[in-house]
């Protein structure tokens, strides 16, 4: 007897694919994308693109050729670029209106909410231990094994912070150039591609931490 097999997930109406996408963090959404053209092309359409061409700022961040749509293979590094950025889009992460109380209860003291006072500070924990970090560490690790796999890119990647090309680490000769080996001692959100670097005003060789 033949069992029946439901459909793959790029045979999913779109709507459905939708809802998938919105529950994917950002790591999970770079991966699902580099599978295939079809999924970086729903990507675009799932984060309505177009919507930015009249943000002078993002649009140039996004990098889109002139007379390119979302659905040719040359808009599909934009598309990439997007997926790998930080921060959330509106789409993902819509601002919450809260509902105002017909008639609002007066509000209540309590003596226990205002602290004690001999009590150390809570010190927020370094960038490093945060969650957004943890997403830039993959999104670098996921692009690096794309690369391997695709094209046997060796030496890995690394993003920059400003418009999220991604960089590699090795030069053609196979080892790490100067240019990565100074950005990569930097932190996560300094580092830059050449065009970022001249844009922040930052002479390019700089060494910051």
């Amino acid at each position: 007897m033949a069992t029946a097999i439901g459909p793959t997930l790029p045979l999913l109406p779109t709507e459905v694919l939708f809802s998938i996408f919105k529950l994917l963090n950002r790591p999970s959404k770079l991966s699902l994308g580099l599978t295939s053209p079809h999924f970086l092309h729903l990507f675009a359409s799932y984060y309505d693109l177009n919507r930015y061409r009249n943000d002078e700022k993002i649009w140039e961040k996004l990098g889109l050729p002139t007379g390119i749509s979302w659905s040719d293979s040359a808009a599909q590094p934009a598309i990439i670029r997007w997926l790998a950025a930080s921060g959330s889009d509106p789409i993902d992460d819509p601002p919450q209106v809260e509902e105002e109380e017909e008639y609002p209860a007066e509000e209540e003291y309590d003596i226990n909410d205002w602290g004690d006072p001999f009590r150390e500070p809570e010190v927020p924990p370094p960038y490093e231990e945060t969650e957004p970090y943890l997403e830039d560490m993959m999104v670098d690790t996921i692009i690096s094994d794309w690369l391997r796999a695709r094209f046997d890119v060796k030496g890995g990647c690394f993003h920059c912070a400003g418009c999220y090309r991604y960089m590699l680490v090795f030069g053609p000769d196979g080892r790490i150039t100067p240019w990565s080996k100074n950005m990569l001692n930097r932190r996560v959100w300094i580092r830059h591609c050449g065009p970022c670097e001249d844009s922040f005003g930052i002479p390019r060789g700089t060494v910051l931490t």
